[in-house]
């Protein structure tokens, strides 16, 4: 439902436009963005449909099911913990449409759906954000229940206006966080700090590591 030539729009995890291109792209996103504009909140939830369908999972865990297949012997399952939303004779009804044999041990209370995600080859976990563009068309008590909406579905959101230049900091800083990001203000022998123009490394990398690259540091990009 979003405009332009790239767009996720209705049926794009069908094939319907540039669908299927735009979404095996975001498989391979370390952070996805999803930006709405807050007169229209309700395209968040097409885009979401659209993922789901395609097999995207937003801010999920994979899900704690480990099967080992065998030769004989059907299926027979385990569980470590309390089960509130399946049972026994639910767990083997969906196992069988994807094994024969095998052993299911179950560590964590799932639903249907994520059973069924355990055993699918074509799911993909990834970090998920909302950004609700032009925030100053609402009145904050209108913005304000908007986004109890939106977080109570489990995900997190942030409301910016890029207009008037409001959240823009917010939202970077976030990105940063979500992907680990750190900033590295490099000093040149006698010379000053650059404060305009710092490494950027993955949480964990050192600046000793990106010396060692054949290739150029990464940069900070200017907004």
């Amino acid at each position: 439902m979003l405009k332009g030539k790239n767009a996720l729009i209705t049926g794009a995890s069908k094939g319907r436009g540039r669908g299927k291109e735009i979404l095996s792209a975001i498989r391979n996103v370390d952070l996805l963005l999803l930006m709405v504009d807050v007169q229209y909140l309700g395209h968040l939830e097409i885009i979401e449909k659209e993922l789901y369908d395609a097999g995207l999972r937003l801010n999920q865990n994979i899900p704690g099911v480990f099967t080992t297949r065998k030769d004989s012997g059907g299926i027979k399952v385990n569980s470590t913990i309390i089960l509130t939303y399946l049972n026994e004779d639910i767990i083997k009804a969906i196992a069988s449409e994807f094994v024969t044999n095998a052993d299911i041990i179950i560590r964590e209370d799932i639903s249907e759906d994520q059973l069924i995600d355990s055993f699918s080859k074509n799911r993909a976990y990834m970090q998920a954000m909302v950004v609700v563009n032009k925030k100053d068309l609402v009145t904050k008590e209108i913005l304000d229940e908007n986004i109890k909406k939106i977080r109570a579905k489990g995900l997190d959101i942030l409301a910016i206006s890029a207009k008037n230049d409001d959240g823009l900091d917010e939202l970077r800083e976030n990105v940063f966080s979500r992907l680990k990001i750190i900033r590295v203000y490099m000093k040149p022998i006698g010379g000053d700090v650059d404060y305009d123009k710092p490494l950027i490394l993955k949480e964990g990398e050192t600046v000793e590591y990106a010396s060692s690259l054949s290739i150029k540091p990464r940069r900070a990009r200017r907004s």
